[in-house]
């Protein structure tokens, strides 16, 4: 999760550096939450600052032309992982994995992603 959440950031951070207006000032808050949960997460799992702290300088990008496009593949991704890890966390981790879940579905479906029943879980949307 430190690195998928380090990456949305840098991501945001690109396309606020691109972006103008609304859009940017979008990306620029959402960058600063994405690189807050990658540290809350390499706090928690004691890795700041050490050798095995995932985090990198820069990542690779796609689809940098369309800024809706990425903040649906970048949201709808950190869901796909979040609800994966709802379903081994343990009770006491479970509410805040589903949290994050949660926004990590209601920011993919402000970029315009279509609401799913299950956030994260396209493949049980139909159930």
């Amino acid at each position: 999760m430190i690195a998928s959440e380090d990456a949305s950031g840098y991501a945001y951070e690109v396309l606020a550096a691109r972006d103008e207006g609304a859009a940017r000032k979008r990306a620029v808050a959402l960058a600063a939450t994405h690189r807050a949960r990658a540290q809350r997460w390499a706090e928690v799992v004691e890795v700041e600052g050490t050798a095995q702290d995932p985090r990198e300088v820069a990542y690779g990008l796609t689809n940098v032309d369309d800024t809706a496009v990425v903040g649906i593949d970048l949201e709808s991704s950190l869901a796909a992982t979040y609800s994966t890890l709802v379903g081994q966390a343990t009770a006491v981790e479970r509410a805040t994995l589903v949290d994050l879940l949660a926004e990590s579905a209601r920011a993919a479906e402000a970029w315009g992603a279509p609401a799913a029943a299950f956030p994260g879980m396209p493949e049980r949307a139909a159930d």
